[in-house]
């Protein structure tokens, strides 16, 4: 178990004074409670994730800055907003892998995980 961070600041005065101890405060360095970086294969990965959500997000800004310009009197309607939320839920799950009308058969957590394995790696994973 680890051991609490010294004290600093006034608190840490205070209790070096209560317990007729000198105060010393300690320089605080900011790395020491990071976790260590996920390998670079998981880096790129992630920078290639959220280069495609910037790229989705700046297309409808886009569009939507687009939209005006061309329909400058028109008004979405609710329906128009609920279908294009519907389409939207459509992708989602087909992004997912979770576009099988077919009922999911229960599996344990281990048979899930390697399910879900060989569907992002195509090959299932070795024990």
């Amino acid at each position: 178990m680890r051991s609490p961070p010294p004290l600093d600041g006034p608190l840490g005065a205070a209790l070096a004074k209560a317990y007729g101890r000198e105060y010393q405060p300690q320089p605080s360095n900011l790395t020491d409670d990071l976790p260590p970086l996920p390998p670079p294969r998981i880096q790129r990965a992630v920078d290639r994730e959220m280069a495609a959500c910037d790229f989705w997000l700046k297309s409808g800004r886009l569009a939507l800055g687009r939209h005006p310009r061309h329909h400058p009197h028109a008004v979405l309607s609710f329906s128009r907003i609920a279908s294009w939320l519907e389409i939207a839920m459509a992708l989602r799950l087909t992004a997912c892998g979770l576009d099988s009308k077919l009922p999911e058969a229960a599996l344990s957590d281990d048979e899930a995980a390697g399910r879900d394995l060989k569907r992002a790696y195509g090959h299932p994973c070795a024990d």
